[in-house]
């Protein structure tokens, strides 16, 4: 997958809609984006998270995803949508993926519709026409159980690095072979394993 451009659109701290263009060039692929603490670069994280798979990271709540802005200016009886759209390529086909949220005021409070919009579709690139792909497209490309390998902050690199991130090196190698249901029997035979040596000892 390569990702070629993120809209966030009254997305938490995003006001209005902002655009976020990666480069593609050959030579010069790698986008930095640089800011202060509390400027919304967890938050752009989020965005993809949510976006390829309709969910956030604590703190962050789905229910509380529209900018608070957008929502102060929201007239009695107004809907408004908090959305995330991104455009990326995947085996030379081009995609559009777009998931949103939609709030409407009432009685002077902003009431979260729960039914989940998405749309995922495909370019034809001669027609230029949208075909339709299912909701779970994304999850074939990258499975959600490796987003967070995939998709992480600077803290997450700090944490791998540490003796206490073996494990979870240990797991998303498994995962990554599809062997992640052996190796969890393989210690559980090792438990029965265990406590029937020491029942078979008492016996004798």
């Amino acid at each position: 997958m390569r990702i070629d451009r993120i809209a966030l659109k009254n997305f938490f701290r995003y006001y209005g809609t902002q655009t976020i263009v990666f480069s593609k060039e050959t030579n010069k692929n790698v986008t930095v984006i640089r800011g202060e603490n509390g400027t919304g670069k967890t938050t752009l994280l989020n965005a993809f998270y949510y976006v390829m798979y309709g969910d956030v990271m604590e703190p962050l709540k789905i229910d509380n995803m529209l900018n608070l802005r957008a929502a102060e200016e929201l007239k009695e009886g107004e809907t408004i949508s908090a959305s995330v759209g991104m455009e990326f390529e995947e085996r030379n086909e081009r995609y559009l993926v777009n998931r949103e949220e939609k709030f409407e005021k009432i009685n002077g409070k902003i009431i979260h519709d729960k039914h989940k919009y998405i749309e995922i579709y495909r370019i034809d690139s001669i027609t230029g026409n949208a075909e339709k792909e299912n909701d779970d497209f994304i999850e074939k490309i990258i499975p959600k159980r490796l987003r967070s390998f995939f998709f992480f902050d600077g803290e997450r690199i700090n944490k791998l690095a540490q003796v206490d991130g073996k494990e979870e090196i240990k797991k998303a190698i498994l995962d990554i072979l599809g062997v992640t249901m052996l190796d969890n029997m393989s210690k559980d035979l090792e438990q029965i394993k265990s406590e029937y040596t020491k029942e078979l000892k008492w016996n004798l």
